[in-house]
């Protein structure tokens, strides 16, 4: 059946679209006007349902980790300072239990503009799968230490001397002698002191886990 309208929202990621048995050809069966359902209408349908709230906050994040991830691959966050903040800045969405509604349906009530005849319309929606997947599917630990060459503060550098026998940029040359050895112990041991100093509590993948990491494509 031809929808009677749809749309897509967030970048083309969820699309819902309205059909009618009683509007099969859009057209009203007491009068035979035409009924038409604007995008505009159909998107302001959906945002006051249920469902939005919980697939705002799924989409929302994948995008935030999207663009995070590609500033990392790109080299643009020189500092873990300057991660630490993008984290905090752009993940601090609230705590709430959230479903991940991967598809729906509900009903709007339209009416005939001629005769006033009223119609239930079903609205579908879909949301594309990718958005659900775990931030470690994108982002490793290792990835950010990969990327960042610098601390960006005396005082991580200070606490890393004390615990870690060296500054960032020095245990980090000795994270990568390590993990090509396969040996994975510092890797663990740094990422556990930059969550602490850097205040960040977003679970990242650890170690680069080439073998066990969660890929999706």
């Amino acid at each position: 059946m031809k929808p009677l309208a749809e749309a897509k929202l967030f970048d083309g990621l969820v699309r819902i679209w309205a059909t009618c048995d009683r509007l099969r050809n859009g057209c009203c069966e007491v009068c035979a006007a035409k009924i038409k359902i604007s995008e505009k209408d159909l998107k302001k349908s959906f945002e006051v349902t249920e469902f939005y709230p919980s697939i705002e906050y799924f989409v929302k994040q994948y995008l935030v980790v999207k663009r995070l991830k590609a500033d990392l691959d790109g080299r643009r966050l020189k500092t873990l300072t300057d991660f630490a903040e993008r984290i905090k800045n752009d993940l601090a969405f609230p705590a709430k239990p959230y479903g991940a509604y991967v598809a729906g349906n509900y009903y709007i009530k339209v009416e005939c503009p001629k005769c006033r005849e009223p119609y239930m319309v079903n609205v579908n929606f879909r949301v594309d799968e990718i958005v659900f997947k775990p931030i470690a599917s994108w982002v490793s630990w290792y990835d950010v230490i990969k990327a960042i060459p610098e601390s960006g503060s005396d005082f991580i550098d200070y606490r890393l001397r004390k615990y870690l026998h060296g500054d960032y940029r020095e245990i980090r040359e000795k994270v990568f002698e390590e993990v090509s050895a396969k040996r994975f112990g510092l890797l663990y041991e740094l990422v556990e002191r930059l969550k602490e100093l850097l205040g960040i509590k977003v679970d990242f993948w650890c170690p680069p886990a080439l073998e066990n990491r969660p890929q999706f494509k």
